[in-house]
């Protein structure tokens, strides 16, 4: 039978280093809201994912997909993200209709 090596320090310091990481991002996520507003950091957002995510995939990159499938997807996300911008009017509005003072 093969064990494979137990590192309990190195698998501590890796969720320590993502706990980290995700809180800065929060924080200037949170700020940049507040400094430029939602959209803006929703754009720069994508931005940097775009730039981040490229970074990582152009070195092993592959053929790209064919028209079709590329075109899925852009109909998945663009239902996707429609979806996410009425629920969350949908949500802040129900919140609002709770709080209503009936009188």
């Amino acid at each position: 039978m093969n064990r494979v090596a137990q590192h309990p320090v190195q698998a501590f310091a890796a969720a320590l280093a993502a706990v980290a990481v995700l809180s800065i991002m929060d924080a200037v996520m949170k700020h940049l809201v507040l400094a430029i507003g939602l959209f803006a950091v929703s754009l720069w957002r994508a931005v940097a994912n775009l730039f981040f995510s490229s970074a990582l995939y152009l070195p092993r990159r592959r053929q790209w997909p064919s028209r079709k499938t590329l075109w899925k997807y852009a109909l998945y996300c663009g239902l996707g993200n429609s979806l996410k911008a009425l629920s969350s009017h949908g949500e802040t509005f129900g919140h609002m209709m709770l709080n209503a003072d009936p009188d």
